[in-house]
Parts: C-alpha cells; structure tokens; sequence
C-alpha cells in the first residue's frame, strides 16, 4: 500500500470505506477526511458466500488506498440490538480477522429511509431506488460518521 504523504500524516487524513450490510447487498461508499465528502462507490451482491463478500471488500481496500472501514450498525430505534444487528457484527468480525485496517461501527438508524428520500427528491422514481440505495445509504453512514469525529476534535 501507499505511504501517506506529510501533508496527510499531519493533517490526519483517513481514506474511509463506508459499508451498508444488508442481507442481499452491501452498500459501498468512499470517502476522505480531508474534505468529509463522501461519494457512492458501488453496491455488491452478496452471493458466493461471505468469503466471496471479504474479497470484494478487500480488493476494494486496496483500490482506494483504504486506512480505515466505518460500517452502519442498524439498531432498533431505542438504541438494541436486533438480529440484523447481530448479522452486521458477525460479519464485521469476519472482516476483520481478514483485514489489517482498522474497523469500526457508526449508528446507521433511518440511514435507509432518508436515502429514499433523497432519491425522490432527485427525481428518481421508486422502482429505480433499489439499484442505489444500499450505496446511498453507505454514503450517509460514511458522512455522518465523519462530522461526528469532527466535532470531538
């Protein structure tokens, strides 16, 4: 991998993978501390197994010169854990056996339905949402996470 320049390493500018997981999809955004924009990257199928889903999310680590993955913790809307929650921390473990960056989890609550809204605000009609919207949703993770590590700065 890319050393950080200077510049990044004293600014401490992170290069962040945002992940939506969901059951049939994973969500993907990319984005940088440097600016705190986030930007949809791709939504991956998950078939083939979670091996399979480690691949694609490791290749896409070393794409994007990744330091850091933020993945959505969808937990009920009183804060528990529900079983998609645990589903998302197994696999986060998984991924982290298998990747040497760190990762970590932000609440992704109404992540989704917030995502659907920006779509149909857009324009773009509700049949149409499916083939973006886990990746939207990644971004919205991803953004939020990173104004949040900004305000305890």
């Amino acid at each position: 991998m890319k050393e950080k320049s200077l510049q990044e390493e004293k600014c401490g500018v992170d290069k962040l993978l945002g992940l939506d997981v969901g059951d049939k999809t994973i969500g993907v955004a990319r984005g940088s501390t440097d600016f705190n924009i986030a930007t949809p990257v791709k939504t991956l199928k998950r078939i083939n197994g979670i091996e399979n889903d480690l691949k694609n999310i490791e290749d896409l680590i070393v794409l994007y010169k990744t330091d850091k993955i933020v993945i959505g913790l969808p937990l009920g809307l009183r804060g528990n854990q529900t079983d998609q929650t645990k589903k998302v921390i197994a696999f986060a473990d998984k991924l982290k056996e298998s990747v040497t960056i760190p990762v970590v989890f932000y609440d992704e609550r109404f992540t989704t339905n917030i995502a659907h809204d920006i779509l149909h605000r857009s324009g773009i009609k509700n049949k149409h949402h499916k083939k973006v919207i886990d990746q939207i949703a990644a971004v919205l993770i991803l953004e939020d996470f990173m104004t949040f590590q900004n305000s305890i700065i």
